[in-house]
C-alpha cells in the first residue's frame, strides 16, 4: 500500500503542477478577441519590445544563485538547518542586487520605449519595475520551497493567483483605461 500511496501522491501531484499555471493561459486565451480590437499592431510591438528586454535580463535577476539555493537545501535539510541560513544570505544579497538590476532594466526600458510610448512611459516602468524588484525574489524562493518538501499546492495557487491578476491588469489598461500596449 505503501507503493500505491506514493504513485498516487506522484500523480495527484504531477496533476497540480501541470493544470495549475494552465488556469491563467486559458483565461488570457479567452480574452485576446477582446484585447485584440483595442490593440494596434504598433501596442503588439512595444510590447514585444518590453518582453524581449526583460526576458533577456531575466538571466541576470538571480545571478545563478537557484542552483545553489536548491544545492544547500538537499544537502543540508536532514541533517541540520543551515540552508535557511544560506538561503537568507542568498536572498540578502539578491535584494541588493535587486536594486541594481531594476535600474538597469528601468534604463534599458526607457531608452528603447520612450519615443514610442511618450508621457506613458513613468507608467510602462512602474508597472514593469515595481512587479519585478518586489515579487520575482518571493516567488523563486517560495516556490522552490514548496516545490522541495513536495507541497504543490501553494505553488499552483501562487500561479494561478499571480496569473490571474496578471490577465485582469492586463484587460483593466487596454480596455478600461486605454492604455493599449
Amino acid at each position: 500500500t505503501g507503493d500505491k500511496r506514493m504513485l498516487k501522491k506522484f500523480f495527484s501531484d504531477s496533476f497540480i503542477y501541470a493544470i495549475g499555471p494552465q488556469v491563467p493561459k486559458l483565461i488570457g486565451f479567452l480574452l485576446l478577441p477582446i484585447l485584440t480590437k483595442h490593440l494596434t499592431a504598433e501596442d503588439y510591438a512595444i510590447w514585444g519590445i518590453a518582453t524581449a528586454y526583460i526576458a533577456g535580463l531575466n538571466g541576470l535577476r538571480d545571478l545563478g544563485f537557484t542552483q545553489v539555493i536548491v544545492n544547500y537545501f538537499f544537502r543540508y535539510y536532514y541533517s541540520e538547518k543551515r540552508w535557511q541560513i544560506v538561503w537568507r544570505q542568498i536572498f540578502g544579497f539578491l535584494i541588493l542586487w535587486g536594486i541594481a538590476y531594476t535600474l538597469i532594466l528601468g534604463v534599458i526600458i526607457y531608452f528603447s520605449l520612450r519615443n514610442k510610448v511618450g508621457s506613458n512611459i513613468n507608467v510602462v516602468l512602474a508597472c514593469t519595475l515595481l512587479s519585478a524588484f518586489f515579487f520575482d525574489l518571493i516567488i523563486l524562493f517560495g516556490s522552490r520551497l514548496y516545490q522541495f518538501k513536495a507541497k504543490p499546492l501553494p505553488v499552483a495557487l501562487n500561479a494561478v493567483v499571480s496569473g490571474t491578476v496578471s490577465v485582469v491588469v492586463t484587460y483593466i489598461t487596454v480596455v478600461h483605461f486605454q492604455l493599449q500596449y
